[in-house]
């Protein structure tokens, strides 16, 4: 019996699916589901069990000595639980599981660990990290590369990175979701090397392969830079449809700053 109630508690944890499915920064909702998963979290760790004791209560140590056999699982789902503390803006506690995933061959929390290293401005540990997934043939460490050169300003290596990730053939929602971050990522990278042209071309091809909203967002400010802002607001309103939080605060301002411009004239 006690193994059913722990294998629904688990099947009701998938994090990660539960968190994609909020769409795109909608940390709210995240925090509830977190609130409502702590005794979940106790059953799933091994580094981060700290109460064996409520484990033993209910007399499932069998259990928990089944999932600290299974690497596998317990990896995911220690990058599940640091993955939805990433999207809260918790790094610190999203970097401790997701230590515990890559511990237990977790490419995936690999990947993240090389993220937050570049995050952090360790870049040759970032390096490292991401060099690793990239070897284990882990794609979205392709765009994090090109993040990382990004950040160093060896533009010709971020280059080759974005497009590597942008050729190769996802596997699942989240590999497709960060091959049109790349895409958005390398429109960045042209829009600021003064080359607009290439860079609306894979900021329209992030919003047509997978209505990414950043690069709708990003679209959305180069157009209002170049003062087109019928065409900034669109972007942003397209944005603001996939429920992307930060597009609805760029276009509330926009439409102030052309009232306060019309009001002056």
């Amino acid at each position: 019996m006690y193994t059913v109630i722990i294998k629904n508690k688990i099947r009701r944890f998938s994090l990660e699916e539960k968190i994609l499915k909020l769409k795109k920064r909608n940390y709210k909702n995240a925090e509830k589901i977190l609130k409502k998963s702590k005794q979940e979290i106790k059953y799933l760790s091994n580094d981060f069990l700290m109460d064996r004791k409520i484990c033993l209560s209910i007399k499932c140590d069998k259990i928990i000595a089944a999932l600290e056999t299974d690497p596998e699982k317990r990896g995911k789902e220690m990058y599940s639980i640091g993955f939805s503390y990433s999207l809260l803006g918790k790094s610190r506690t999203a970097k401790k599981y997701y230590i515990s995933a890559a511990k237990n061959g977790n490419i995936r929390a690999v990947n993240a660990l090389g993220v937050i290293s570049v995050n952090e401005g360790k870049y040759d540990l970032a390096l490292k990290f991401l060099e690793h997934a990239v070897k284990l043939k882990y794609n979205p460490a392709l765009n994090s590369l090109g993040f990382l050169y990004f950040k160093m300003k060896k533009y010709n290596l971020s280059e080759k990175y974005y497009k590597e990730s942008i050729e190769s053939e996802p596997k699942d929602f989240g590999e497709k979701f960060y091959k049109s971050e790349a895409m958005c990522n390398l429109g960045i990278l042209y829009e600021k090397q003064g080359m607009d042209e290439p860079a609306v071309q894979y900021y329209k091809m992030g919003i047509e392969y997978n209505k990414h909203p950043r690069s709708m967002v990003h679209l959305g400010k180069f157009y209002q830079s170049k003062e087109k802002l019928d065409l900034a607001k669109k972007y942003y309103q397209m944005a603001i449809n996939e429920d992307y939080k930060p597009a609805e605060y760029l276009l509330k301002r926009l439409k102030n700053e052309t009232l306060n411009i019309k009001m002056h004239i």
